[in-house]
């Protein structure tokens, strides 16, 4: 079963399915974690208490991972990466100022400790899901981005060219 599953990630015959544009995220939340951010009434710590979570998922896909369980790794990287947007989007939701600022260098701070472990995981996967890895490392990247220009006020980071270019 697992050779058959890695022989078609290997080959490319098994994608990670796109991301749907409106995902529910209390349904990749238990309901021990949605009880806690229905107690938190401030956005910021909201905001925390998702990050935390968001860590938390990446280091189960990381525990996976390792131990050669990769036919559970698509699902968790696209519940992560959807926990990633959804907080990410939140922040509009904070009051202007300084809530807002320490909310985005919140989301900075914690997705720069994650892009080292999805990095990491980059290198463990199988060839064909390392790709749907890089493809969550990029969102995460680009959401770190536009946190650090909102953060600063700015556009004072870009993406980098491809090399190519």
């Amino acid at each position: 079963m697992l050779g058959a599953l890695l022989a078609l990630v290997l080959l490319g015959s098994c994608p990670l399915p796109a991301l749907p544009q409106a995902v529910d995220v209390s349904t990749l939340l238990t309901s021990e974690e949605q009880a806690r951010l229905a107690r938190e009434r401030n956005p910021v710590k909201q905001i925390r208490q998702l990050l935390k979570i968001a860590e938390k998922r990446l280091h189960d896909i990381t525990r996976l991972a390792r131990e050669e369980r990769f036919e559970a790794v698509p699902p968790k990287l696209q519940a992560y990466q959807a926990l990633l947007e959804y907080t990410f989007s939140q922040i509009e939701g904070v009051p202007p100022g300084g809530k807002r600022q320490n909310a985005y260098k919140d989301f900075d701070l914690f997705v720069r400790r994650q892009l080292k472990d999805l990095d990491a995981l980059l290198r463990v996967l199988p060839i064909g899901m390392a790709a749907d890895a890089e493809r969550v490392l990029k969102t995460a990247t680009t959401l770190r981005f536009e946190a650090l220009n909102a953060f600063a006020g700015e556009k004072i980071l870009t993406r980098p060219r491809s090399k190519s270019q």
